[in-house]
């Protein structure tokens, strides 16, 4: 907490909101300088942080530079394309070969078979969805030739970029919240942002939670480039499709849903008793605070 000219400043990111709507009460340790208990299984994180880091990552911050040295090799997968399938073999195979092989050949060693098999599912669950976002960006397939790659540095934008923004409480106390999104694209011809989020565990485990970090994530974006964006988030250890929010659904979240969660963080910042247990009841069995929580926050 911070003072601003009298005003009372508290200063929050994503992830503390995120882990706020999972356990207010593990919020209020980790803002209060704990060490903390993972709460999800750290290989799985670890999954997610891979694809992230190693896959998706850098063929996003590659397309959105003009001197990526394999542009001419990207150029030519948008070349005499007739059909979706054709375009999604050319962007797995693109894939395959500047990213996934040059990883597993530094890293292959190190990793279980399950590990690659995983890695290999979530590569070809994100292609399936790029292909048919770009397959419907009609611009892009009917430019000329030499002005495709113009289109795609329109479409591709440079990941992980950190946002920060301040939100004024009724009563003039503030709250600055930030927060690094993973990816974002943009429609050229809807003129609609979409963000992107890999997590490397199911939506079941933490399906609250990881939509309160989108959206602050989509506030922060609003607030920094005047558009509501659109929300996608890729579960890449299940089976399940990526979970996709249109901008005018985002936008009703934000109106009725994100200033509750706002609520709760200021609560837990002010440290407010009583700060509120976790609705997901299976994490107090595992919780090293569990037998003081109570008496430390109720």
């Amino acid at each position: 907490m911070t003072l601003l000219r009298n005003a009372i400043v508290f200063a929050a990111n994503a992830t503390d909101v995120r882990i706020c709507m999972h356990c207010p009460r593990h919020c209020a340790y980790k803002t209060a300088g704990h060490k903390m208990w993972p709460v999800v299984n750290g290989e799985i994180v670890a999954f997610g942080k891979t694809f992230h880091n190693e896959i998706a990552g850098p063929f996003h911050k590659n397309i959105a530079e003009s001197f990526f040295t394999r542009r001419t090799e990207f150029l030519s997968i948008f070349k005499d394309v007739t059909e979706i399938g054709v375009l999604q073999e050319r962007l797995r195979n693109f894939v395959a070969e500047y990213y996934l092989v040059p990883f597993l050949k530094n890293n292959g060693s190190n990793l279980k078979i399950a590990n690659i098999e995983a890695l290999n599912r979530a590569i070809e669950k994100w292609i399936e969805h790029l292909s048919g976002y770009l397959w419907r960006i009609p611009s892009l397939w009917q430019a000329p030739r030499e002005l495709v790659d113009s289109v795609l540095k329109n479409i591709f934008h440079k990941p992980e970029q950190t946002l920060s923004a301040l939100h004024v409480f009724s009563d003039g106390v503030m709250l600055k919240l930030s927060g690094r999104y993973d990816c974002a694209l943009f429609n050229p011809d809807t003129k609609e942002p979409m963000l992107i989020e890999f997590k490397g565990y199911g939506s079941d485990d933490n399906a609250v939670s990881g939509l309160a970090q989108m959206l602050v994530y989509a506030w922060l974006f609003e607030k920094n480039a005047g558009f509501v964006p659109s929300l996608t988030v890729f579960y890449l250890v299940s089976n399940e499709a990526p979970e996709v929010i249109p901008s005018h659904m985002v936008a009703d979240m934000l109106k009725n849903n994100f200033p509750s969660a706002l609520d709760l963080m200021r609560r837990v910042l002010e440290r407010r008793r009583p700060i509120p247990r976790s609705d997901y009841t299976w994490l107090c069995s595992k919780c090293y605070f569990n037998a003081r929580c109570d008496s430390d926050w109720g």
